[in-house]
């Protein structure tokens, strides 16, 4: 279950998107997933968690999340860390190795990507918000 999101965030629960037949399968893992984030988790790890192949798990998520089980990960990872950024002091570089990425560069690089802005200049942004 997720708790109320802050500001903007969006109020979304894959668990509930997943909540038919087949992908029943995912609930699990899908519950589990953010608690491993600081952890190095492969799709083989996945998997076994699941109780299904890996070819399996690639296909129902796909299917049902609409992403590889990686690029799930990636994005639990990434708004992890904008929800990080948004309630904390936290250096960018412990925000980074508390969501699970090995350097700082790599953390920044996935960031500026799927948010379209760099972890400081969102921080930036953060405190400007705050203070207006």
């Amino acid at each position: 279950m997720y708790l109320q999101r802050s500001g903007q965030q969006t109020q979304y629960s894959d668990l509930l998107a997943i909540q038919t037949g087949e992908s029943q399968r995912l609930s699990t893992l899908i519950e589990w997933l953010p608690s491993q984030l600081h952890h190095t988790t492969t799709v083989a790890q996945m998997a076994e968690k699941a109780c299904l192949s890996e070819r399996q798990l690639t296909r129902l998520f796909k299917s049902h999340l609409g992403s590889s089980p990686s690029q799930y990960v990636r994005k639990l990872r990434l708004e992890r860390a904008r929800d990080l950024l948004s309630q904390s002091q936290a250096s960018l570089t412990n925000v980074a190795t508390k969501v699970g990425f090995n350097n700082y560069d790599s953390f920044r690089r996935a960031f500026s990507q799927y948010f379209g802005v760099s972890p400081s200049v969102f921080v930036q942004h953060q405190g400007r918000e705050e203070h207006a």
